[in-house]
């Protein structure tokens, strides 16, 4: 298996496009105010 190496900006860019792209109606919500979760890019 190869490893795929992004940059700090290419992570933060699909990061951001994936949120946008569909979590973000998802999760912001008044009983998530204050609570984390993580995007998986790969």
């Amino acid at each position: 298996m190869q490893a795929i190496l992004l940059s700090s900006e290419e992570v933060a860019k699909r990061a951001y496009q994936i949120y946008e792209g569909g979590i973000r109606q998802k999760v912001e919500t008044e009983e998530n105010i204050g609570k984390m979760f993580i995007i998986n890019i790969l």
